[in-house]
Protein backbone atom coordinates (compact mmCIF):
# COMPACT_ATOMS: atom_id res chain seq x y z
CA UNK A 1 0.00 0.00 0.00
CA UNK A 2 1.50 3.26 -0.70
CA UNK A 3 1.70 6.10 1.10
CA UNK A 4 2.36 10.14 0.58
CA UNK A 5 2.36 13.07 2.34
CA UNK A 6 3.68 16.12 1.90
CA UNK A 7 4.25 19.45 4.24
CA UNK A 8 6.69 22.13 4.19
CA UNK A 9 8.25 23.39 7.59
CA UNK A 10 9.37 27.12 6.99
CA UNK A 11 11.51 28.96 9.95
CA UNK A 12 11.93 32.06 9.92
CA UNK A 13 12.65 33.85 13.74
CA UNK A 14 12.39 37.75 11.75
CA UNK A 15 8.32 37.07 11.67
CA UNK A 16 7.81 37.91 14.78
CA UNK A 17 3.74 36.82 14.53
CA UNK A 18 4.56 32.86 13.20
CA UNK A 19 8.38 32.12 13.42
CA UNK A 20 7.48 28.42 12.44
CA UNK A 21 5.12 27.27 9.60
CA UNK A 22 4.32 24.21 8.51
CA UNK A 23 2.28 23.87 5.68
CA UNK A 24 0.84 21.62 2.79
CA UNK A 25 2.02 22.61 -1.07
CA UNK A 26 -0.96 24.56 -2.62
CA UNK A 27 -3.83 22.34 -3.83
CA UNK A 28 -2.44 18.99 -1.50
CA UNK A 29 -5.12 17.15 -0.38
CA UNK A 30 -7.47 20.35 -1.47
CA UNK A 31 -10.91 18.25 -0.91
CA UNK A 32 -10.35 17.39 2.36
CA UNK A 33 -13.27 18.52 4.74
CA UNK A 34 -12.03 20.13 8.09
CA UNK A 35 -12.44 16.33 9.89
CA UNK A 36 -10.12 14.44 7.25
CA UNK A 37 -7.82 17.79 7.71
CA UNK A 38 -7.80 17.91 11.93
CA UNK A 39 -7.15 14.02 11.57
CA UNK A 40 -4.28 14.32 8.79
CA UNK A 41 -2.28 15.94 11.53
CA UNK A 42 -1.72 12.71 13.10
CA UNK A 43 0.05 11.50 9.92
CA UNK A 44 2.13 15.22 9.41
CA UNK A 45 3.70 14.11 13.23
CA UNK A 46 4.45 11.20 11.35
CA UNK A 47 6.00 12.55 8.28
CA UNK A 48 7.70 14.86 10.55
CA UNK A 49 9.59 12.20 12.47
CA UNK A 50 10.24 10.11 9.56
CA UNK A 51 11.75 12.63 7.80
CA UNK A 52 13.89 12.98 11.41
CA UNK A 53 14.96 10.23 11.53
CA UNK A 54 16.46 10.23 8.04
CA UNK A 55 18.45 13.37 8.97
CA UNK A 56 19.79 11.93 12.01
CA UNK A 57 20.81 8.55 9.65
CA UNK A 58 22.47 11.00 6.90
CA UNK A 59 24.33 13.05 9.86
CA UNK A 60 25.46 9.82 11.53
CA UNK A 61 26.57 8.21 8.10
CA UNK A 62 28.33 11.69 7.04
CA UNK A 63 30.65 11.61 10.00
CA UNK A 64 28.71 14.65 11.38
CA UNK A 65 27.01 13.29 14.47
CA UNK A 66 26.45 9.99 16.17
CA UNK A 67 22.64 8.57 15.68
CA UNK A 68 22.63 8.34 19.86
CA UNK A 69 23.62 11.93 20.51
CA UNK A 70 21.12 13.33 17.47
CA UNK A 71 18.34 11.25 19.35
CA UNK A 72 19.47 12.72 23.17
CA UNK A 73 19.42 16.15 21.39
CA UNK A 74 16.11 15.85 19.96
CA UNK A 75 14.57 14.29 22.54
CA UNK A 76 15.79 17.39 24.71
CA UNK A 77 14.35 19.79 23.10
CA UNK A 78 11.08 18.15 22.58
CA UNK A 79 11.50 18.18 26.32
CA UNK A 80 11.71 21.75 27.14
CA UNK A 81 9.41 22.61 24.44
CA UNK A 82 6.58 20.60 26.13
CA UNK A 83 7.98 21.50 30.05
CA UNK A 84 7.48 25.25 29.78
CA UNK A 85 4.42 26.12 29.12
CA UNK A 86 4.82 29.29 27.74
CA UNK A 87 6.95 27.70 24.63
CA UNK A 88 5.61 29.38 21.38
CA UNK A 89 8.24 28.19 19.31
CA UNK A 90 12.27 29.18 18.56
CA UNK A 91 13.19 32.81 19.48
CA UNK A 92 15.87 34.37 17.52
CA UNK A 93 18.96 33.68 20.14
CA UNK A 94 17.37 29.95 20.88
CA UNK A 95 17.46 29.32 16.87
CA UNK A 96 21.44 31.02 16.85
CA UNK A 97 22.22 29.31 19.57
CA UNK A 98 20.77 25.39 18.76
CA UNK A 99 22.76 25.72 15.35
Amino acid sequence: MAWKNTIAVDIDTSRKDSPIQIQKPENFNAEMSEQEWRESIVDDMATLCEGLCTLIHVAEQQGLKSSPDSLRDCIKHLQDGFADSSYKGLTNEQFKKDK
